[in-house]
């Protein structure tokens, strides 16, 4: 593909056309297992949402939608033996340790809960 470069100025007294809101600017964190290519330890399960450099990169986008979701949604366990409406918690459990990519726990979104909060943004969950 060939880039064209343009120059463009905005005038100080433009008007708009529209608006958007402050939380245009998006992130994803998806699902995806370490073992896909690519993806390291980015996923919603295992990236370090505590690591200080993360937490300050993604200041750095506040106001920002976090969106929680993607390809794998669907095959997402939820692993919340808390709630009330929970009847079969063994067979949640051996689904997570058969699958703990594929398995989102109480303490997890505790963590995810947190990192939004930290960070500014407001959580948008497994749109596709």
């Amino acid at each position: 593909t060939m880039t064209k470069l343009i120059d463009l100025t905005i005038s100080p007294d433009a008007s708009s056309i529209g608006d958007v809101e402050q939380e245009f600017l998006s992130t994803t964190m998806d699902w995806w297992p370490q073992s896909a290519d690519g993806w390291g330890n980015s996923s919603v399960i295992n990236a370090d949402l505590q690591n200080p450099k993360l937490i300050e990169a993604a200041k750095n986008l506040s106001p920002f939608f976090l969106r929680i979701g993607g390809s794998q949604a669907d095959t997402i366990i939820y692993n919340f033996p808390s709630a009330a409406n929970v009847t079969d918690k063994d067979g949640i459990s051996l689904a997570c340790s058969e699958k703990p990519q594929h398995c989102l726990t109480e303490a997890r979104w505790a963590e995810v809960l947190d990192f939004a909060e930290k960070c500014g943004a407001r959580i948008v969950f497994t749109l596709a």
